[in-house]
């Protein structure tokens, strides 16, 4: 029986992953002369997923996820599919994997009127690669917030930031919306962290 995976991205976000496919006994297989293709997609997936046998000795299986402008951005599953891999005769479907979006991970109080920055690092979410050369930006935004956030990069190798919110005394009290901060390069390779909700206070 195929095994159970699933994959929590965030909204907007494109995803990639190494994983190694092992015997029930949790040793890597040998892939050496086998195909990878992926299968019995569903939901809105499409053609969207992508894999790779980079090291067929090691029984590397290299995925790829490229987020789609027509996907939801709300918590909930955009798909699944399976994977296959093919060697003459030779046939599993060792991965069923689900594709979910993550819920938001964080609320933030705001005084009504005050400017506010707040430092962060990065995570390394793209296998070691720091922010030199790429685009930090805020996406996703609610109206109310959009004129308001900007992200600053400090310190690309440490991967350092600050998000900024300036004060608007017009911004009404309550829920003003959330928003999401995305790297980038040259429009490729997006990550994005979870949305932030804001309250102004």
């Amino acid at each position: 029986m195929a095994r159970e995976t699933i994959w929590h991205i965030n909204p907007g976000a494109d995803y990639a992953a190494t994983v190694v496919a092992r015997d029930q006994a949790g040793a890597a297989v040998n892939l050496t002369g086998f195909t990878a293709t992926i299968e019995d997609v569903s939901g809105v997936l499409g053609s969207a997923v992508t894999i790779g046998i980079p090291n067929a000795a090691l029984g590397e299986l290299r995925f790829t996820l490229t987020w789609q402008v027509a996907w939801p951005l709300t918590p909930g599953t955009l798909g699944g599919f399976r994977v296959r891999l093919v060697n003459g005769s030779d046939e599993s479907t060792p991965f069923l994997v689900y594709v979910r979006i993550a819920l938001p991970s964080a609320r933030v109080t705001v005084p009504r009127g005050a400017d506010m920055a707040w430092g962060f690092t990065w995570p390394d979410d793209s296998e070691g690669a720091d922010l030199t050369g790429q685009t930090v930006e805020v996406v996703n935004s609610s109206a109310t917030l959009a004129p308001l956030m900007t992200v600053a990069v400090l310190n690309a190798v440490t991967r350092a930031c600050e998000v900024r919110l300036e004060g608007d005394l017009a911004t009404p009290l309550g829920r003003a919306g959330s928003f999401q901060l995305r790297r980038s390069t040259a429009g490729a390779n997006r990550r994005t962290l979870p949305p932030i909700a804001v309250n102004i206070a």
